[in-house]
């Protein structure tokens, strides 16, 4: 038990008096005859800031045995909340509570839940192993795997960061970043480490279930559980297939249609790239745009639909400034604007001019790998008609 100390204002006073005194305080009486009556040198005002707190026979605190709850005592003139407390610990009955016991509690319920958490994690995401690299590489497995070594792979080859926003982009679009890294997962290229951040999962209620995960926060494996020898080699054999062009007859068939792939999320960056410099933000783009864009890729380069975009984005941003169009409203106006300057330049025979890259919208390491190290052509890949597929 904490002895409660008199005020040393109220030290001349016995317990009965100082009963005496709180009464008839609460009573209603004249503060200046009490401190007159009772011999009490403080101002009226901070009368109540002397007496003794009020003592919670029914709260004990739970970590220090038998010790009775205080509260402070209010002011008659002014409404205060009661918020008893342990005067040995400062344990207040309170959910947030900052005591040192509860400070302590809730870091070990923290580490206890983490814990089951990890082993849950461990249980769904333990060690994998790549099940054959000698395996016949897609086209799209040896783009992907090659852009992501070159992208954010580790210097011990053993992970990679498909989302860092510290580097240039590994894929025009988050979309197609998504996709990607989906397609890897899927074939076993890619696993989540089971060293992730518990906190990048999602669990169900009794938490022994992963409902879910958050791709940008995971940490995820290149090539799991292959060794640092093993990933060099794949790499380097990958690498030279890739260079020295002998390629499967599928792969010809693929590149072709990853080359509209890439194209049309190439326009689809640069696009959302010149709404957000003019301040209009699109969420998704839907079907409408993605069309649009495939559509326009087959009678222009990328660099020219580029251009054609730049041409439709400025006009469109002229005509809603003049007519007083809402920018809420002005957003829908944008993808349309675009396919009618392109039906017009078709309709027109104009000379569509190649535009550049913008330096605000720097390449892609995938597309840079694409037109750099599979095709070889470098930046007549921007300017270049795109490959007929096949109906």
């Amino acid at each position: 038990m904490t002895r409660i100390a008199t005020h040393e204002k109220l030290s001349h006073l016995s317990q009965g008096k100082i009963d005496e005194l709180l009464d008839r305080y609460y009573a209603g009486e004249r503060i200046a005859s009490l401190l007159e009556q009772f011999d009490i040198d403080v101002r009226p005002s901070a009368l109540v800031g002397l007496f003794p707190p009020k003592v919670h026979d029914d709260l004990h605190c739970p970590y220090c045995d038998g010790q009775s709850m205080i509260s402070k005592r209010s002011s008659r003139s002014g409404y205060s909340r009661e918020r008893p407390y342990c005067p040995s610990c400062n344990h207040q009955n309170i959910r947030d509570c900052r005591c040192k016991n509860c400070v302590s509690q809730r870091q070990q319920i923290r580490a206890a839940e983490e814990a089951k958490r990890r082993d849950v994690i461990q249980r769904f995401y333990g060690p994998k192993k790549t099940s054959d690299l000698s395996r016949s590489l897609t086209f799209l497995d040896a783009l992907s795997l090659l852009s992501l070594a070159r992208h954010s792979l580790c210097e011990n080859l053993v992970t990679v960061s498909p989302y860092s926003e510290n580097q240039p982009k590994f894929a025009p679009t988050f979309e197609i970043t998504n996709d990607l890294v989906r397609h890897l997962y899927g074939k076993g290229y890619l696993w989540i480490s089971e060293e992730s951040d518990v906190e990048a999962f999602t669990f169900n209620e009794a938490m022994d279930d992963i409902e879910g995960y958050y791709p940008t926060r995971v940490q995820w494996l290149f090539l799991p559980g292959c060794s640092a020898h093993e990933k060099r080699e794949f790499l380097h054999d990958t690498e030279e297939l890739v260079r020295h062009g002998d390629w499967r007859e599928d792969w010809y068939g693929e590149a072709d249609t990853v080359y509209h792939i890439i194209g049309k999320y190439e326009c689809l960056e640069y696009f959302d790239y010149l709404l957000r410099q003019r301040d209009f933000e699109i969420d998704k783009f839907g079907e409408k745009t993605h069309s649009t864009f495939e559509d326009i890729l087959k009678r222009y380069s990328i660099a020219q639909t580029f251009n054609i975009t730049w041409m439709a984005v400025r006009d469109t941003v002229d005509y809603l400034a003049k007519e007083g169009v809402p920018r809420y409203q002005g957003k829908n106006y944008f993808i349309g604007a675009v396919q009618r300057k392109a039906d017009r330049a078709t309709a027109n025979k104009w000379d569509v001019k190649h535009s550049r890259r913008d330096f605000g919208c720097p390449q892609s390491v995938l597309s840079a790998t694409y037109f750099n190290l599979f095709l070889e052509i470098g930046d007549k890949g921007l300017e270049s008609p795109l490959p007929k597929l096949d109906a």
